[in-house]
């Protein structure tokens, strides 16, 4: 017989433990450098909004969460300052908090035209990232010959 109280106090633990990305289950852990060349995009940006998109025929009632993102600073790419990133309703989503400030790898998808985020990568909130961001300043400094 299951015990009910351990599995709720192993719930709780697991959901209190803090923000909730992506589960990365192909095994790969891409180093900052070989995410950076591989993206679209490489930018910090502040979560201004979150809306999902609805479909009744999900478990969860959705299976996307749009992100609208303000720009702060962009290492790679050309962005508008506000931008869209989307994450699909499934294990490997990248779970984005409202007003948090982010360190985004994005790639953008052939199909919807959105970018979304590896789970498996660096993407992470910017006080995670002061030595990705700090060695990315230095880049973004550097002239070009």
């Amino acid at each position: 017989m299951i015990d009910l109280r351990a599995t709720m106090i192993a719930i709780g633990l697991a959901t209190a433990a803090g923000p909730a990305f992506g589960l990365c289950t192909d095994g790969r852990d891409p180093q900052w450098r070989e995410e950076f060349a591989d993206s679209d995009i490489v930018a910090t940006g502040t979560v201004a909004e979150a809306h999902r998109v609805v479909d009744v025929k999900d478990p969860d009632g959705y299976v996307t969460t749009i992100y609208g993102i303000r720009i702060r600073e962009i290492f790679r790419g050309r962005i508008p300052r506000r931008l869209h990133v989307q994450s699909e309703n499934n294990t490997s989503r990248f779970t984005m908090d409202p007003d948090v400030t982010y360190l985004m790898f994005l790639k953008r998808d052939a199909a919807s035209g959105r970018y979304f985020i590896d789970n498996c990568g660096n993407s992470v909130p910017v006080d995670q990232a002061r030595p990705i961001l700090s060695a990315l300043r230095k880049i973004r400094a550097r002239p070009v010959r």
